[in-house]
């Protein structure tokens, strides 16, 4: 434990720390688990700057980026995560090591499906298949009128039955990183891993064919070859 908090502290180096969390509030507890987290990794004479994902993102406007490292403790919630997604994928934070919450929590998605380091074996997580992203890409698309509905659903299950019928494992972390991948927001991954359950229990969702029967060699052809 005190090793890898090492790691951390090395990593965001010894100057003016920006530490992101849910509620500044609640930081403020000194019992808080937030705090515990921070406490443990920032020493008490280092300089840091706390403010919660809501106001970070908030402050960063027009084309102002933020040339300090963050440390952001712990996004549970999907609209701190989608806060978070937002300001890295806009390159407003030259700089973040995220402490997630828990293995299978969402953001830990999102950061493996960017390719993120990690910080305590130093090698960077594995991208999503690329064929799926290209999927993935088309389901993004359709996120102006949402994919739990409409045309977005239609295009949204039907890539994913054309994929499991061409072998493709229906598995939710990796549907979820390739939707990440593509640009998708965490919002929308709701209905996306809807439709994954259905399937998977045997729902027969009524949509109307938009796509091309040969969808998935399509995708595949659009895949840079290595």
């Amino acid at each position: 434990m005190a090793e890898n908090g090492a790691l951390i502290r090395a990593w965001l180096g010894e100057g003016k720390v920006v530490v992101a969390v849910p509620d500044t509030t609640k930081f403020g507890d000194t019992r808080g688990v937030d705090r515990e987290a921070a406490d443990f990794i920032i020493p008490p004479n280092q300089e840091r700057i706390v403010v919660s994902y809501q106001d970070l993102q908030t402050r960063l406007t027009g084309d102002q980026f933020l040339p300090l490292p963050v440390l952001a403790v712990q996004p549970f919630d999907l609209r701190d995560c989608e806060r978070l997604r937002e300001l890295v994928e806009e390159d407003r934070l030259t700089r973040v090591a995220v402490l997630v919450w828990a293995a299978g929590h969402r953001s830990l998605t999102w950061l493996n499906s960017q390719g993120a380091e990690n910080i305590f074996t130093g090698t960077a997580s594995d991208v999503p298949d690329m064929t799926m992203v290209e999927a993935a890409k088309m389901m993004v698309s359709e996120l102006y009128k949402g994919i739990g509905h409409g045309r977005g659903k239609d295009v949204t299950v039907q890539l994913l039955r054309s994929f499991t019928d061409a072998g493709y494992p229906l598995d939710e972390q990796k549907w979820l990183g390739a939707f990440y991948r593509a640009g998708g927001d965490f919002g929308s991954a709701d209905d996306l891993t809807k439709f994954i359950r259905e399937i998977k229990k045997g729902v027969r969702h009524r949509i109307s064919p938009v796509l091309r029967p040969n969808i998935v060699e399509i995708l595949r052809e659009r895949v840079p070859s290595e």
